[in-house]
């Protein structure tokens, strides 16, 4: 503050003429400059996409312009027309030229969206087929005659230009179907057929090649409504003409367009379309079939798979139009087309293809079943309930599905058409001598495993009619069954050839391949058939059935199952001791089946020979499932041992291929192992001291045993006390607990103790009058009882029925196992069975006996 003595304090303010000043540093600068820079070029491109936009509207405007004045023009030629065409023959030159003219107007301004064009398209096309005076040319015809300085193939190409813009209206699609049909061309040159021929087939390359008339054709059938059959049979005409189309050797030499692609867009195109053989009479659908070539078609789709898969546009949705139509079209040539081995199995091939290759949501209601939660042969009250290894999953379409074209799927193949293919099948396989049987049955057995797989709820009614359907054939009238001509076919295959014959580990890699290969997975389907029908076959046979070659129900002889089991032996073998290796999930070629699934398919098969094989045989040479595989020729060191024990699935499902001294050689690992990881030892002080009275055996140890539950395993010291109250003196070194064992066996498992029943053979079953509440936690502890015989090595003197043995082990009992239970009622089954009269004529009645009252069922 400066201070004066005039009294005036104030200070004098500072003022700058320059304004503030800012200090900025060099990088705002920078992008003040840039931003400014950019702020003038957007204003420059503004600009100019200003004027752009205002030329394309003024052009707009003028192209709009010039096609209204031409669509005048056209409209005072076509009302001239008529006059023109009642004055000849005096303006013949004039007419020609009128047409010509307003064709051209046409082409210029004719829009699609405009119905006032639509109506000047129709009645021009309608003016070219009204007839010439005195010819039964009409307009359009002579107008292809005139003789000016354009030739013939020049003339037809302004209608071809018009036809890429619209087809659906009827009087187009009649000019169409003359410009397609070959007699246009051939009736103006009579004298020179080849060359009508040629300007015909250039006309069909324009039409398939260029014009994309076939898509056209699939936009019209979507839109146009099936109550219009005079539009459709119109279009189908020309689909005839497309189908009938063949491209000479000029037109191939000068395009790479040919038959092949033609056949490749109409499938695409037009027979991707469902239900697209319902819209049109049968004499047109036979004419289709003829002019089409069926099994050129067929061909066709089978090197599309081969080669690698469908153009992207195959949707889903065309995929099972394909299918559909393809089945139709079989179905109409079940006469003749399909009388042919190699026809019939192409035809068989390409359904089972597009049935593996249709989306799982057209079978999203077929109930899915999960293997991995299932065992092999769980206990299941319907057989189609017994788990396969892979089955459809049940997802939820991301698409909107038409109910008809699930319903279509599933109507395909009934009884009715099944029992004819399955006839047709028998017929040619029987009577067939230029083609081998595989090469025949490979494609139909992949087609029958699709239907199974595809419709998991019909396979019961498929089966059973590929099992009992027979045809007498000529000469020897001889009955044929499916599974015997299969069987034939199979060991025909270089997949038999490799599994037949005494195998080793290191002689494993040819079956293998076997897997791998291309050229042999399609003969895989035949075996995965027949393990389905010959495992359906021992549902309902008896064992008197089973080993007489006599029965006309059992459809394999005895030797034949032996070499059978034999084969599957090694499959199933390998698939379980490979598995780590595998992809399990990996399909067997084009056939659709899984590795999953034929290993689970051979498995349940072997497991009920072996059971009618372990029921029946005499010695072990009469066994049909022999216990031996291929390591099987040394004896094992603890470390193979060691390798071979994480294969549990196969010893869980096929114990029997493995020998008896190996698998309890492999348990004692297993126990061995399990002591030392809970220390389990014989010098370690018992877990717990017990002391048994000998008159009541059970129920001391039920008292003290039972609560223990998993440590049951460990040491328990047993003290016996005598009738007269005395304890017996001795120290448990493991002879007492043994002797404990075999007391509480003896006790618990005598009939008399009402436990258990014996059957006429003297083999122990529940008793199922004991099974009550109080008395369940009996049989949980001689469970735990025989747990622990087995854990300590004891042997318990004690035999159960087969039928309860199988429940035990969560199998599933068949008709051939109630012989363990009632030799008597097994018998009069099968006798009524076996019965050939009317069953109704022995006047029987199915009695039961419960807790003492009778119920008869008639």
């Amino acid at each position: 503050m400066n201070f004066t003595f005039e009294g005036n304090y104030k200070s004098k303010r500072t003022i700058n003429l320059g304004g503030v000043r800012v200090n900025d540093d060099k990088k705002v600068l920078m992008a003040k400059a840039q931003a400014e820079r950019k702020a003038r070029e957007y204003e420059r491109r503004k600009l100019k996409s200003a004027g752009i936009i205002q030329a394309f509207y003024r052009g707009r405007r003028e192209a709009a312009w010039s096609r209204q004045q031409l669509r005048l023009s056209f409209a005072r030629l076509l009302s001239t027309l008529p006059q023109q065409l009642n004055s000849l023959p005096c303006n013949e030159h004039q007419l020609s030229l009128t047409v010509r003219k307003a064709l051209q107007h046409l082409l210029v301004f004719y829009q699609s969206t405009k119905e006032q064009d639509n109506a000047m398209v129709a009645e021009f096309c309608r003016f070219l087929l009204l007839p010439m005076p005195h010819t039964h040319r009409s307009v359009f015809q002579w107008q292809l005659m005139q003789t000016d300085q354009t030739a013939l193939e020049d003339r037809p190409w302004p209608i071809l230009l018009l036809m890429k813009k619209e087809i659906t209206l009827s009087p187009v699609l009649d000019v169409i179907s003359l410009l397609l049909d070959v007699s246009t061309y051939t009736s103006l040159m009579p004298q020179h057929v080849e060359a009508a021929q040629a300007v015909h087939a250039g006309v069909m390359l324009f039409c398939l090649h260029s014009s994309h008339l076939l898509m056209a054709l699939r936009s019209f059938y979507q839109h146009t409504c099936s109550k219009t059959p005079e539009l459709l049979n119109k279009a189908f005409t020309i689909v005839l003409y497309a189908a009938g189309f063949q491209s000479t050797p000029a037109m191939t030499s000068h395009s790479s367009f040919t038959r092949r692609h033609v056949l490749e867009q109409l499938t695409v195109e037009v027979f991707s379309l469902p239900f697209l053989l319902d819209r049109v009479p049968l004499a047109s659908k036979e004419h289709l079939v003829h002019a089409i070539v069926f099994h050129e078609q067929l061909e066709m789709i089978i090197d599309f798979y081969k080669g690698g898969a469908w153009p992207t546009v195959m949707s889903p949705e065309r995929l099972a139009g394909v299918f559909i139509n393809v089945t139709d079209m079989g179905n109409s040539q079940s006469e003749e087309s399909l009388d042919k081995n190699l026809v019939c199995s192409s035809y068989a091939r390409v359904i089972q293809y597009l049935l593996a290759d249709l989306s799982p949501v057209y079978f999203a209601h077929e109930q899915a079943i999960s293997i991995e939660a299932l065992p092999v042969d769980s206990d299941s009250d319907a057989d189609e309930e017994l788990p396969q290894d892979v089955v459809m999953e049940e997802s939820t379409p991301k698409r909107t599905l038409t109910p008809l074209v699930q319903e279509r799927l599933e109507s395909l193949y009934t009884t009715d058409k099944i029992n004819a293919l399955v006839q047709r099948c028998i017929q040619l396989a029987t009577q067939s001598q230029d083609t081998p049987t595989p090469l025949f049955m490979a494609p139909m057995a992949s087609l029958f495993n699709s239907l199974i797989v595809c419709w998991p709820r019909k396979k019961e009614g498929l089966l059973s009619t590929f099992l009992y359907h027979r045809w007498e054939h000529e000469p020897t009238k001889h009955s044929s069954h499916l599974a015997q001509i299969v069987w034939q076919a199979w060991l025909e295959t270089e997949n038999a050839s490799v599994l037949s014959g005494q195998q080793t580990v290191d002689q494993m890699e040819d079956v293998m391949h076997t897997f791998s290969d291309l050229g042999l997975s399609e003969n895989w389907s035949m075996i995965y058939l027949l393990c389905e029908l010959y495992t359906r076959v021992l549902l309902t046979i008896g064992d008197d059935e089973f080993f007489h070659a006599s029965s006309p129900n059992h459809q394999l002889q005895l030797n034949q199952v032996v070499q059978l089991s034999g084969q599957l032996k090694v499959i199933a073998f390998l698939l379980f001791w490979k598995a780590g290796t595998l992809d399990m999930q990996r399909a067997l070629g084009l056939t659709g089946i899984q590795l999953i699934q034929l290993r689970s398919t051979v498995t349940k098969l072997l497991q009920q020979i072996h059971s009618r094989d372990i029921a029946n045989a005499v010695d072990a040479n009469d066994q049909l499932v022999e216990e031996e595989t291929p390591f099987s020729g040394t004896r094992h060191s603890k470390g193979k041992l060691s390798v071979i024990t994480p294969r549990l699935d196969l010893l869980n499902h096929l114990p029997f291929v493995i020998p008896f001294e190996y698998r309890v050689e492999i348990f004692r690992k297993f126990v061995e192992n399990d002591r030392g990881n809970h220390w389990i030892q014989d010098y370690v002080h018992p877990r717990t001291s017990v002391v048994v009275h000998r008159d009541s055996v059970f129920e001391d140890g039920f008292s003290h045993l039972y609560p223990l539950g998993a440590d049951l395993k460990k040491r328990i010291a047993i003290s016996f006390v005598d009738e007269f109250g005395l304890q017996e003196a001795g120290i448990d070194g493991g002879g007492v607990f043994k002797e404990f064992l075999t007391a509480l066996g003896h006790e618990a498992f005598d009939t008399n103790y009402g436990l258990f029943c014996a059957t006429s053979e003297q083999l122990l079953y529940p008793n199922p009058s004991a099974l009550v509440s109080e008395q369940l936690a009996y049989y949980e502890f001689l469970g735990l009882i025989i747990g622990k015989a087995l854990y300590e090595g004891i042997l318990l003197d004690v035999a159960f029925a087969d039928f309860f043995l199988k429940k035990c082990l969560g199998n599933v009992n068949y008709l051939d196992d109630l012989p363990s239970l009632d030799p008597e009622l097994y018998k009069g089954l099968i006798t009524v069975k076996n019965f050939e009269g009317d069953v109704e004529d022995l006047c029987l009645d199915f009695t039961v006996l419960e807790n003492g009252n009778v119920a008869s069922l008639k």
